[in-house]
């Protein structure tokens, strides 16, 4: 069995990576920096693949399917993501396009392509990471909320048509909270609140994949989230988010003026 893996050389994805690699899957391992890549690439069983590409851009989204599409992968986690955080006024057009391509983008072109494959043999899996935040509005972290957002629907609606026709393939997507990596610490901000291992949050997504749920959220606190996210007003949920994100302290965590001078580029 084959399973692709994107931004597999940190965090969750490496943690996805060890958990598959235990039950003998072969990887093919998708990340940006190749140092890194070809670290991890050592540690895992033999016949391990590694793909060096830049999934904000189309191009290499379609580059890296081509490149895996005749080696009948049998599952694919889209693991790739960035975040941005404070102001959205504040950051410029390029970061949040990137931010978009990379979070949401990706997911629409790897899924269309490689779910056409699975769809015509009628076998394989597809794992898309969202989070709890695509459940909600996310001040100080708008854009990667919204992208969030757009992977959960994305994969809901295809999930259900999938079901209706019966089919062997399966698209569910993971919705974690917080987890034990450096993600926040890359978008620009500080730990907040305390977040689950990598490793069993690995887990628990993988088992409920292959129990063929739909959503998989990873404990307790993240079903108790989403019920607070459902129960709450929009307008309470806005500003408790707000105030949850200023948590997470960096340099835009304060209330500040914004101008949104020179943000265009």
């Amino acid at each position: 069995m084959k399973a692709l893996i994107t931004g597999a050389t940190g965090g969750l994805g490496k943690a996805f990576a060890q958990e598959l690699a235990a039950n003998g899957w072969q990887l093919y391992l998708c990340g940006q920096n190749e140092k890194k890549l070809r670290a991890l690439a050592e540690e895992m069983p033999k016949g391990t693949r590694f793909f060096q590409v830049d999934l904000s851009k189309r191009e290499g989204c379609l580059a890296l399917y081509e490149a895996v599409k005749e080696e009948d992968v049998d599952f694919v986690i889209h693991n790739a993501a960035i975040g941005c955080y404070g102001h959205f006024a504040e950051h410029t057009l390029a970061e949040e396009e990137r931010l978009f391509a990379l979070d949401a983008q990706s997911v629409l072109l790897l899924t269309k392509c490689f779910l056409n494959d699975f769809v015509a043999r009628d076998w394989g899996w597809i794992l898309n990471v969202s989070s709890t935040a695509g459940f909600a509005p996310g001040p100080l972290m708008s854009g990667y909320y919204a992208a969030k957002s757009y992977v959960l629907r994305l994969t809901e609606g295809i999930h259900e048509e999938l079901r209706r026709a019966d089919s062997h393939v399966t698209v569910s997507v993971f919705c974690p909270g917080p987890i034990e990596t450096e993600f926040t610490r890359r978008a620009g901000g500080q730990r907040g609140l305390p977040g689950m291992d990598a490793q069993k949050a690995a887990r628990q997504a993988l088992r409920g994949l292959f129990q063929g749920k739909c959503v998989i959220y990873p404990g307790v606190t993240e079903r108790l989230t989403r019920l607070a996210q459902r129960l709450l007003p929009d307008e309470s949920l806005l500003r408790l988010n707000y105030q949850l994100q200023r948590t997470k302290g960096g340099k835009n965590s304060k209330d500040v003026k914004i101008h949104g001078k020179d943000r265009l580029r």
